[in-house]
């Protein structure tokens, strides 16, 4: 299912829930989305993107390269919204928990 969702990412918004996670794709250019305050935010490259820089987390990037498994997984929000900007290829992003 995701493979199908991210050949068409680059023309809608696909986004999946499950009971305890949320999971969509960013493609290219800087993006903002609300979290909250300890929620936990991954980020996989799919298959890889470039130059990924973040604010709103823990553990911030600065201009990296990501791909599948790799260290942008386990991060926590420290604000009430992410920004995540890309140069180069798609992300999955994948937040778990839900604001009460």
């Amino acid at each position: 299912t995701l493979q199908i969702a991210k050949k068409y990412c680059r023309r809608a918004e696909i986004t999946f829930w499950s009971k305890t996670s949320e999971f969509f794709f960013l493609v290219g250019e800087s993006h903002r989305f609300p979290t909250f305050l300890g929620q936990t935010v991954s980020l996989f490259g799919w298959p890889r993107a470039f130059g990924v820089s973040t604010r709103g987390l823990q553990f911030p990037l600065v201009a990296e390269t990501l791909g599948e498994g790799s260290r942008g997984a386990s991060n926590s929000a420290v604000l009430d919204n992410v920004i995540i900007e890309i140069t180069h290829g798609t992300l999955l992003i994948v937040k778990i928990g839900w604001a009460i």
